[in-house]
């Protein structure tokens, strides 16, 4: 039995399917035919396509075909018993009426020549219509050819002359539009004589560009009535999990790896041949939403076997695999390049290269002391030696040696090699020139040689030249390390602290800096300073052994939450040890560390017994509350408890809870004189709108110097996910700067990540950008982020002003490209660290007791009571509104230290509730005011009505409809707002019903209802501590116009409705020099990440300033100065998608 199959999903490069032969009538490069998304297209008339079989007498057919625009009888034909070598045979021509019959005819061809013998009507077949599949059913049986067309049934006896086995095929006839090939199966009971030229030989692909479980080729060569055909099969990788060891697995790992292969192929007599023209991507059998997301990431189920016609009938000495890409999550830091694997005969791989037909330079590092760094009993030491070999490290007495290999088919006469020796960020080095000399060692071989250099991060970039036509390249980071393991090399070029958290998926084994890696030339592996091996993978290999001379520290989660089954300290000692920031449970916890009082799903056995304790010392609350030890706690005791004690019990709660964290922390250190903790927190701040500290509490943890003292001692992992989560990243910035400001010494390392397929179970990210939260991001996005923890993070203190000023980012497995865009952008923030913000507005970051608010409010899915501050949510709302209308970025101040500013430090103070201010603070405030600072109140103005132009009038209104004073009205979420005040004198600018909104008086404004309030947020319907936020666009417009009126900034957009894309920052470096940081606050629409520029014009006041000078490179694409007469009087922008500009203003 003889079986033929083409489906034309796959092709070559010549975009022909690899069943199919061409006998071409014409030089067109087209071949008459295209592929489309329904398959391969004959799109006009000329060619015969004749299927890649051995010569046939009998056969059974069935041709799945559709037609594009089809007109005429759209006639075609099927082929057989046909000679191509004299170009003569048979064929059944089928055409179609428009009278609802088919048109048969029994052809004969003689070179060019059609010929017909007999013809047939057949009704039964309506005419065929656009994309729409039919079917050709044909059986060729010694003297008779019948069948079937759509219905339509035909048989012909054949003349005799039709006596010889022959090529099937199909060609058309000349009619317009097109007839689609969308699948052909044939097969044959003919005996047809098989020799097996090479037995099936299984090859294991190693593991190079990723993955922990290897892929297998499987490859066999025959020929077949004379036709020599090369059959291959890809298996194997992380669908064949089950048939793999596994770490053993914890019920919070909820991800799993998915492989995404780009044009995977197979090589042999120097064709490719592919195994798919896009993405061949699989999966871990454990993949969540199983049926869905197979869909969604089109994932194809192994193996995949493809048999095609080849030219030569020989054994196979030599095959390849390779691909252009391939990309396995959490192993990105291996995705660069494409590469092959040549492998012999017997299976066994020759050589890992690239494609032979590119050009290629190969790096390589000569060096030694590496070697001595590497424990004689480590754990797979061939492994390891394999990754230092191919890989770069030199000690600070070494000289900087390596050696370029060019692999390529031209003429080595005319190639040339220039190579330069820079800093991490790709610039030249102080006491050394950039350029190297290198020297030829023979025909495609350099070398080059610099003395030794300082512990740090350098890179060495090649550029590779035949005549004057660069065609190859390599960017290399190489890192001279402290011999002695104290000093970390990325650290030391002023990178900030980078590591990357894999808690979320399964099984996985790889960290970026991984000495197991066995990717060669691994750029990423320089960058990152922190390990985060699991504990299972650490304990396996004793990574702190290949890790700590190169003085990396490793974070680790001692946890069963994600990480561990089993994770009692007395079991995994070394873990305890040699872990330099560790997360290990609190006792009682909800989620990980925090205590979630605002969340009746927390109130179990260990916080009901602690609730007991504070209720027993405060028996008036017990009888407020309702509750007896012993009974049901619920969410109507819950919420008595919130409205009737929640400071209260919150700092009760904390006390005790800081003790356990105490505890753990001399448990731990006794062990571990290195111990830090380190974990998400202090809140999950892309859960919960714009909000201040305030809400810290309510986490379960203690505020002041214990925060960053004795539980965040290490670092918080801060969940920031602004792309993902479809938010701005000013958001993040806000809440740390009120956080630093109140929390002295606390360490926040904010989370990154990269563009996303989609599948994530979070609905905050998976709605974010519906329907399964797939996104893009370009490269500079994570830079834009950075730089609002860098440059917007000011806040005053004890007389002076600070930032955020401990760097580090969590990357969760970003690619290559984007992590080299970042590392390469971060230079700017070395040669700018901030000093102080110039002038702008300054947010009181205080919040009060008295505008708590507790509400059973929303359908309440998951047990979240409803709770904010109307301080906090004014504050948030006006912070927002700022960034969205052109105005530089504020900083943060406490009553305690707002004495010290002057009209000199901010032009407008936006004020929390008055009602516990410190008189002396109110005094400050007239007094600033009178001075010609601008007032916009939140809350409460207690003391200040007669500036406010306003009297006190508490009272509760229902409110469904906002109106401005020009017209515009816009409906809102129909609620029941508070309102603290009535006009006495004042202008109301914005009313809710009848009630006033917005209030102004001269240079102050006050908002006299929440946010929350106005136009409310309900998204899901799920409350989070803090509240909901407001999500009215006239509240914003009107918010926008006052703050735009009542400002006098040194620098503002030309944009100002609220709804400007362009974000500004004024700050005054270390060294003295003025920086203007522009970011773009585009929707993340992501139609438009691609292609969206906008276009900006920054406007200044006169402050000196006479010309820009560009902070980085790109610059000069992104900002143009606008002088007059010798004066700085604007920029212009051009800014992608959440892209950011840093300039120098000068004098």
């Amino acid at each position: 039995m003889y079986l033929f199959h083409e489906d034309f999903r796959i092709y070559g490069d010549d975009r022909q399917p690899y069943g199919v032969y061409v006998e071409e009538s014409s030089a067109f490069y087209h071949k008459h035919t295209r592929i489309t998304e329904r398959g391969y297209s004959l799109s006009c008339a000329g060619n015969k396509y004749l299927w890649k079989t051995p010569p046939l007498y009998n056969f059974k057919k069935k041709i799945r075909f559709s037609y594009k625009y089809p007109t005429g009888d759209a006639r075609f034909t099927l082929l057989f018993r046909y000679d191509k070598a004299t170009r003569r045979g048979f064929g059944l021509s089928i055409g179609f009426a428009a009278d609802e019959t088919v048109i048969f005819r029994l052809c004969k061809f003689e070179d060019i020549t059609c010929t017909v013998i007999e013809e047939k009507s057949c009704p039964g077949a309506s005419y065929p219509v656009d994309d729409t599949s039919y079917i050709a059913d044909l059986v060729l049986k010694d003297n008779m050819i019948i069948g079937c067309v759509s219905g339509a049934l035909f048989i012909f006896n054949l003349p005799d002359e039709c006596n010889a086995a022959g090529e099937a095929g199909i060609c058309r006839n000349d009619f317009l539009g097109e007839i689609i090939l969308e699948d052909v199966a044939l097969e044959s009971a003919d005996e047809i004589e098989r020799k097996i030229m090479s037995a099936p030989v299984t090859a294991e692909i190693p593991t190079y560009s990723g993955g922990m479980i290897p892929y297998t080729l499987t490859y066999s060569a025959e020929v077949i009535g004379g036709v020599p055909y090369l059959s291959f099969t890809l298996d194997g990788g992380v669908q064949r999990r089950y048939d793999y060891p596994t770490l053993p697995l914890s019920p919070g790992q909820y991800t799993v790896e998915i492989d995404r292969i780009k044009k995977p192929y197979v090589r042999f007599g120097g064709v490719k041949y592919y195994l798919h023209n896009g993405s061949l991507n699989t999966s871990d059998p454990r993949l969540h939403w199983r049926d869905v997301l197979s869909e969604w990431f089109d994932i194809t189920t192994l193996p995949v076997q493809k048999t095609v016609a080849i030219s030569e009938s020989n054994k196979i000495d030599k095959i390849s695999f390779g691909y252009e890409r391939m990309e396995a999550d959490g192993y990105k830091m291996q995705s660069e390049g494409e590469w092959e694997f040549v492998f012999d005969g017997s299976g066994a791989v020759i050589e890992r290269r690239a494609p032979e037909d590119t050009d290629f330079c190969k790096v390589d590092s000569v060096k030694n002391d590496v070697y001595k760094l590497i424990p004689d009993d480590c754990v797979r030491r061939d492994e390891v030696l394999r990754h230092f070999d191919g890989n770069h490290y030199f000690s600070e007495a070494e000289p900087i040696k390596f050696e370029f290999c060019v692999y390529t088919n031209k003429d080595p006469r005319f190639i040339t090699l220039r190579c330069q020796l820079l800093d991490v960020y790709g610039c030249p080095l102080n006491d050394r020139p950039a350029e190297l000399s290198a020297e030829r060692i023979s025909d495609c071989k350099w070398k080059v040689k610099s003395a030794p250099l300082p512990v740090a991060c350098y890179r060495v970039i090649v550029d590779v030249f035949f005549g004057t036509a660069k065609i190859a390249g390599r960017d290399v980071a190489f890192e001279v390390f402290d011999i002695n393991g104290e000093k970390c090399a990325p650290l030391e070029s002023g990178l900030p602290f980078l590591f990357s958290v894999p808690n979320e998926q399964q099984h996985l084994d790889r960290d970026p800096f991984d000495p197991w890696n066995p990717y060669e030339s691994c750029n990423m592996e320089h960058y990152y300073c922190c390990t985060s091996f699991t504990g299972h993978v650490a304990e396996d290999r004793r990574t702190w052994e290949l890790t700590r001379p190169f003085a990396r520290e490793w974070y680790v989660w001692l946890s069963d939450h994600r990480t561990m089954v089993d994770h009692d300290p007395e079991k995994h000692k070394d873990i305890v040890k040699y872990a330099d920031y560790m997360y290990f449970p609190v006792d009682d916890e909800t989620a990980v560390l925090r205590h979630d009082y605002w969340n009746i799903n927390s109130y179990r056995s260990g916080l009901l017994s602690v609730l007991s304790g504070f209720l027993d010392a405060h028996p008036d609350i017990r009888n407020k509350v309702g509750w007896s030890d012993g009974e049901a706690f619920t969410k109507p005791h819950l919420e008595k408890l919130l409205v009737a004690a929640k400071n209260d019990w919150y700092s009760w709660a904390n006390r005790h809870y800081l003790e356990c964290f105490k505890r753990q922390n001399e448990y731990f250190k006794e062990r571990n004189p290195n111990f830090k903790r380190a974990c998400y927190g202090p809140f999950s701040l892309y859960a919960i709108p714009m909000h201040t500290n305030y809400f810290i509490d309510g986490f379960g943890f203690a505020q002041g110097e214990a925060l960053a003292k004795d539980i965040y001692n290490g670092f918080c992992q801060f969940e920031d996910y602004p792309c993902s989560c479809a938010y701005q990243t000013y958001r993040g910035a806000y809440s740390a700067a009120t956080i630093l400001l109140h929390n002295p010494g606390l360490v926040i390392y904010p989370e990154q990540y990269t563009s996303s397929d989609g599948g994530c179970i979070d609905g905050l990210v998976k709605f974010a950008t519906p329907p399964l939260g797939a996104y893009r991001m370009q490269p500079w996005f994570n830079t834009a982020h950075a730089r609002e923890y860098v440059y917007n993070t000011a806040y005053y203190k004890n007389g002076g002003y600070h930032f955020l000023n401990k760097y580090g980012f969590m990357h969760r497995d970003l690619t290559p490209a984007d992590v080299e865009y970042f590392v390469r952008h971060w230079k700017a923030v070395v040669e700018h660290k901030p000093a102080r913000p110039l002038r702008s507005t300054c947010f009181i970051a205080e919040c009060s007791p008295s505008d708590d608010r507790v509400e059973d409010w929303g359908k309440d899915k998951i047990g979240y009571q409803h709770i904010f501050n109307i301080s906090d949510s004014g504050l948030g709302f006006v912070y927002e509104t700022s960034r969205m209308s052109g105005l530089p970025c504020g900083f943060m101040t406490d009553w305690d230290s707002f004495a010290g500013l002057t009209e000199d430090d901010c032009d407008l103070i936006v004020l929390p509730s008055l009602a516990e201010a410190p008189p002396k603070a109110v005094e400050h405030i007239r007094r600033l005011y009178n001075q010609g600072v601008s007032l916009f109140a939140v809350s409460r103005v207690d003391g200040l009505e007669d500036i406010f132009g306003v009297k006190p009038s508490f009272r509760k209104s229902r409110v469904n409809v906002i109106s401005d004073t020009i017209g515009n009205s816009e409906y809102i979420l129909p609620l029941d707002a508070e309102f603290n005040y009535a006009p006495d004198g004042a202008e109301v600018m914005m009313y809710a019903g009848d009630e006033p909104v917005v209030i102004r008086n001269d240079r102050a404004v006050l908002l006299n209802s929440a946010p929350s309030y106005i136009g409310r947020a309900h998204y899901l319907d799920i409350p989070q501590l803090g509240g909901f936020d407001s999500i009215s666009r006239l509240l914003r417009k009107v918010c926008s116009g006052m703050l735009r009126q009542l400002s006098d900034p040194i620098a503002w957009t030309d944009i100002s409705n609220g709804d400007t894309v362009t974000g500004l920052t004024l700050i005054r470096d270390e060294r003295g020099r003025d920086i203007l940081l522009a970011i773009d606050y585009s929707d993340h629409s992501q139609e438009e990440v691609e292609s969206r520029v906008t276009e900006t014009v920054v406007c200044f006041k006169d402050s000196g300033w006479k010309n820009i000078r560009f902070c980085e490179d790109e610059g000069k694409d992104q900002a143009s100065p606008l002088i007059e007469n010798g004066v700085l009087r604007g920029v212009h922008l051009k800014l992608h998608m959440h892209q950011s500009c840093m300039i120098e203003l000068t004098n």
